[in-house]
């Protein structure tokens, strides 16, 4: 039984079972920044991980209070390459 930090992420993993393709719930986690002694300052960890199309998927919320935090913060440099979605 796997244990799901929100609702939204067991809801959208239920859709990929039903879809048949093979996923993996937080498989990797992304380092952004570090200081000096190369430890990471930020990281970013990607809801699910599609292997069979190399994607990762992000489940997000559009919580009013959260959404100018959210699209004010930097997008991880893995987010802006053309084969990452969001």
């Amino acid at each position: 039984d796997m244990r799901f930090d929100d609702a939204r992420e067991r809801d959208v993993s239920a859709v990929f079972d039903e879809g048949g393709g093979g996923w993996e719930y937080k498989p990797h986690t992304f380092v952004v920044e570090s200081d000096a002694d190369g430890k990471p300052t930020e990281a970013f960890t990607p809801g699910v991980y599609l292997p069979e199309q190399d994607v990762y998927v992000e489940c997000a919320t559009m919580r009013q209070h959260l959404t100018a935090r959210t699209c004010a913060a930097p997008m991880p440099e893995m987010l802006r390459r053309p084969r990452a979605r969001c």
